[in-house]
């Protein structure tokens, strides 16, 4: 084994050993908190009014420029 945790051997087909990965920023596709930096959807909205629009079976908008989370949103706020 080398110093990077590879294998030696011939060829490049050994596999390396897995190591855990750190958390890192997202920039494409929905926020997955496991793996990404993530800041909570009930720290994000205004939580009070956009349940009660939920609860009353309102429309609501939710307008962000691109890339700014709102698919993440949307799926967390499906687990609430």
């Amino acid at each position: 084994m080398d110093y990077c945790g590879r294998l030696v051997g011939e060829g490049n087909h050994h596999k390396r050993y897995h190591h855990p990965m750190d958390k890192f920023f997202n920039t494409a596709g929905p926020n997955k908190p496991d793996i990404h930096y993530t800041l909570l959807p009930i720290q994000r909205v205004n939580w009070p009014e956009l349940s009660s629009l939920i609860a009353a079976q309102k429309y609501f908008i939710l307008h962000a420029p691109r890339q700014t989370g709102k698919t993440s949103l949307m799926i967390n706020l499906m687990h609430f």
